[in-house]
């Protein structure tokens, strides 16, 4: 594994996440189609863990995070250099993570709708 790889490992096994991770992430996610959104909302669901917003579970951070340094990272199953084959693994991967955070997204979409209701009051 070279320097790089190593970077990348340690940074996927870890339930920390730098800002310039989060706004490269924000960047690659044009390259996800119809799962951009559902990337977009767990970036925003970490971002309000960070800022102590929201608070997630440890294991729903690191799958978060997990999912978000998969797609930044260079270094994955199919290169994103490898146009359309390389950023539809990072979308499984994505979808993985959607599917594994069933319930926390669901409440967070629920404090979400809470929060609008009570700006309205």
């Amino acid at each position: 594994m070279n320097e790089k790889e190593k970077e990348y490992y340690e940074k996927f096994k870890s339930t920390e996440i730098s800002n310039e991770d989060i706004r490269k992430g924000e960047a690659k996610a044009k390259n996800l189609g119809d799962k951009k959104n559902d990337f977009l909302m767990l970036i925003e669901m970490i971002r309000a863990s960070i800022s102590g917003e929201y608070p997630l579970p440890a294991w729903a951070i690191a799958a978060i995070i997990g999912a978000i340094i998969y797609v930044v990272s260079p270094i994955d199953a199919v290169p994103d250099f490898i146009p359309v084959a390389g950023w539809l693994d990072d979308g499984a991967v994505v979808t993985a993570a959607i599917g594994a955070l069933g319930t926390v997204i669901a409440s967070y979409l629920d404090y979400k709708k809470e929060k609008e209701r009570n700006k309205m009051d």
